[in-house]
């Protein structure tokens, strides 16, 4: 797990800014606690409904203490600030790399969070790094593709 979170931080650091949505992350991806890093869900499914310009994002999770999570969006995929569904907050994405793409979550205007997405395995792995607003990382999710 290390040499593959070591790939990936050389891999986003070695990125360069591209255009375009990634349209391979299309569909629903389900959290494998078992090979992720720091804290996580019990449970927890991203589904992406990608099209020309526009990233449609949804995360379901069911905490450890059994209460559920969701975050929703559908913004422009520009890397600028845009509303998300919660009052006062906001999401940025934008594409770092052929398979990379960068998040950043504000609330009234302020960092909140920044994840980095990798899709890796020949498509079927997506490795998230979550990072607080100092930029110190958080956690290491892996989500693998639902048939």
């Amino acid at each position: 797990m290390r040499t593959l979170f070591s790939a990936t931080v050389l891999l986003v650091a070695s990125s360069l800014p591209v255009s375009g949505q990634i349209m391979e992350m299309n569909g629903s991806w389900e959290l494998n606690p078992h090979k992720s890093i720091g804290p996580s869900p019990a449970q927890e499914t991203l589904v992406f409904d990608i099209s020309k310009g526009i990233q449609r994002y949804t995360m379901t999770a069911r905490n450890e203490d059994g209460s559920n999570s969701l975050n929703q969006w559908e913004i422009q995929y520009d890397g600028k600030d845009h509303p998300t569904r919660t009052p006062g907050n906001t999401a940025s994405v934008r594409r770092l790399g052929e398979k990379t793409e960068f998040v950043v979550n504000k609330s009234s205007g302020d960092i909140t969070s920044t994840y980095t997405r990798v899709l890796v395995d020949d498509d079927r792995t997506i490795m998230s790094v979550g990072r607080n607003a100092d930029g110190d990382i958080l956690w290491v999710r892996v989500f693998e593709k639902k048939q």
